[in-house]
């Protein structure tokens, strides 16, 4: 059937389970499970009516439905026309073996028990809840389905047969009678379907292989043979309550032997009680309120047995299930630490010989690049006379301006490498910043005059002292002044500001250029990233100038504020700790 013919979304599992649209060749197990399901159902149910015979209609459990619940819901829907012709007859010929109904009784009750039993699967398989018996959702609805429309439905159907039959030998005439036989055939039947058939839905072929297997066949046997310990003692002394020891035993079935040992204990159990309170009904002659007592009383007993087999089998289960996807996860996680240890190396790796390249490369280009900048320097400045035209003067002076250029490139790059790798020695000793400012704006004033910016210098008139590196702080001076210039439009200005007290020492410089944007923002101090605000405008460099002047200002302990503006400016605040105290640079000043 399609899913398009059922009308809803069934899930492909459930799909499957239904048969799915191609008919698919059923396998030699199958048959042989069919041709093994007939004499179990008939055993099954000659000895139960063979009881019910010899003990005036007394039934504690009804074990063949359940049975048959469970072969259709373990295999696919397709098997099911060829279960229901094995259950049905299967359960005349056992009507016929017993003789405990005449053939018309026998026909009915065939009947009823087949609806019985189609209205608890055909809902849990249209539904897909037979896909897991071991959560709450199809198991309440399971329990639902056996313990009260099922039932009752066919017990109903039942008692009509005898109520509304021809035959004056099964005509009821008073209606009272219509509840007794559905009260009869309810009980037994609502048991054995709640009791066995989730303990056996829930079992495989597989766990009851494992029973006899090598490592689990000791403690088999030894269940077994305490379960029968404690029949023969509730047999041998029946006024005592011995029933009790039952539960502990069906407990230790679940933690040992799961829900294939729990399966066949509670089965056991049950064909134990029917059997014992059969015996009693009989040696008493007729049957007694004890009787009717006990019965009840056993019949909810072997329902509490098995729902609690049930629950903890569930339990035990789904711990079990939680247990391998906490093992699988934590594997998964060790493989992704492994294999992202490997990348962290791997990177290390990499990270080290882009290193040892780009300082093998800056040395091996350092050489000839100051040569070519000493001699440069020598013709535009005819140390050793005219060089003839002025051209080759002029093209002397792009050569060393664009040697220097080089140079410096070349520096920065060997300074970011030596930063990265962790080699960059900063030698602190007591500086006045001041000085290290003015050194700095005296370095860049020619090309921002050049430019047409304005370059202020704001700083105190007396020395301030820190133990920094003088040669590092020339370094992010510069960079961020070069940069500072670099960005501004002609007319703009350039301000350096110096403030120191017992919080600490800041120095800001902020320019009114062309700012950036704040999405970028996040970009900057990062190697070899250049910020592009327009198109229409390049600007030389490596993007290395921010990157190095935090660099190392972090190395002195210190950091890096950015803030700016589209169009508004930037403005940029190195920190730097207190190493000289506050009061001792004032007597120094």
């Amino acid at each position: 059937m399609a899913r398009q013919e059922i009308g809803l979304d069934m899930k492909p599992e459930t799909l499957a389970r239904w048969g799915g649209v191609k008919q698919l060749d059923l396998p030699r197990s199958f048959w042989i499970g069919l041709v093994l399901l007939a004499p179990l159902i008939i055993t099954t149910r000659v000895i139960l009516l063979s009881i019910v015979h010899y003990t005036d209609e007394f039934s504690f459990i009804w074990l063949a439905n359940a049975i048959v619940v469970i072969a259709l819901l373990k295999n696919p829907t397709r098997t099911w026309p060829y279960i229901a012709v094995v259950a049905y007859g299967s359960y005349f010929l056992s009507n016929q073996i017993s003789g405990a109904e005449s053939s018309e009784i026998a026909v009915f009750a065939t009947l009823c028990n087949m609806v019985e039993i189609f209205t608890v699967t055909v809902p849990l398989r249209y539904f897909g809840g037979d896909l897991n018996f071991t959560k709450i959702f199809p198991l309440l609805a399971f329990y639902i389905l056996a313990l009260i429309f099922a039932p009752i439905l066919s017990g109903a159907m039942y008692a009509a047969s005898f109520h509304y039959s021809p035959s004056p030998n099964v005509h009821i005439p008073e209606l009272s009678d219509f509840g007794k036989i559905i009260w009869s055939w309810y009980l037994p039947h609502a048991l054995g379907m709640a009791a066995i058939a989730p303990l056996g839905l829930c079992s495989s072929k597989k766990e009851f292989g494992a029973l006899f297997s090598r490592q689990s066949l000791p403690g088999t046997i030894g269940l077994l043979l305490a379960l029968i310990s404690i029949f023969s003692c509730i047999h041998l002394w029946p006024s005592l309550p011995l029933a009790m020891l039952l539960l502990p035993i069906v407990v230790l079935f679940v933690f040992y032997l799961g829900f294939a040992g729990t399966t066949i204990s509670v089965v056991a159990i049950a064909f134990f009680l029917e059997g014992n309170l059969a015996l009693l009904d009989m040696s008493v002659g007729h049957r007694t309120p004890f009787v009717d007592e006990n019965f009840i009383r056993m019949q909810f007993w072997l329902l509490a047995i098995s729902a609690t087999a049930m629950t903890l089998g569930a339990m035990l289960s789904e711990q079990r299930a939680l247990n391998e996807r906490l093992i699988e996860a934590n594997e998964i996680a060790v493989t992704a630490l492994q294999k992202a240890e490997n990348l962290r190396m791997s990177a290390e790796a990499a990270a080290r010989s882009k290193t040892l390249f780009l300082a093998n490369m800056s040395h091996e280009l350092r050489t000839p690049l100051n040569a070519i900048i000493g001699f440069s320097d020598i013709i535009k400045s005819g140390l050793f006379g005219p060089v003839g035209s002025s051209k080759y003067s002029e093209y002397a002076s792009d050569i060393y301006a664009s040697g220097k250029h080089l140079l410096s490139v070349i520096s920065d790059v060997l300074d970011m490498s030596k930063i990265e790798a962790g080699k960059i020695e900063l030698n602190p000793e007591p500086s006045d910043l001041c000085a290290l400012i003015r050194f700095s704006t005296h370095t860049v004033e020619t090309n921002a005059e050049n430019i047409g910016i304005t370059l202020i210098t704001k700083i105190p008139r007396h020395p301030v002292l820190l133990n920094v590196d003088p040669r590092a702080i020339k370094q992010i001076l510069l960079n961020l002044l070069s940069n500072a210039i670099k960005f501004t439009p002609k007319g703009g200005e350039v301000i350096v500001r110096l403030v120191h007290d017992e919080k600490g020492t800041s120095i800001e410089i902020e320019d009114t250029g062309i700012g950036i944007p704040l999405d970028q923002l996040p970009l900057l101090g990062k190697p070899f990233v250049q910020l592009k605000n327009d198109p229409m405008t390049t600007h030389e460099g490596t993007g290395l100038g921010l990157a190095l002047a935090r660099s190392l200002t972090e190395g002195h302990g210190g950091s890096l504020l950015i803030e700016s503006a589209l169009s508004r400016g930037t403005k940029v605040t190195v920190f730097l700790p207190v190493a000289i105290e506050y009061e001792q640079a004032k007597q120094l000043g």
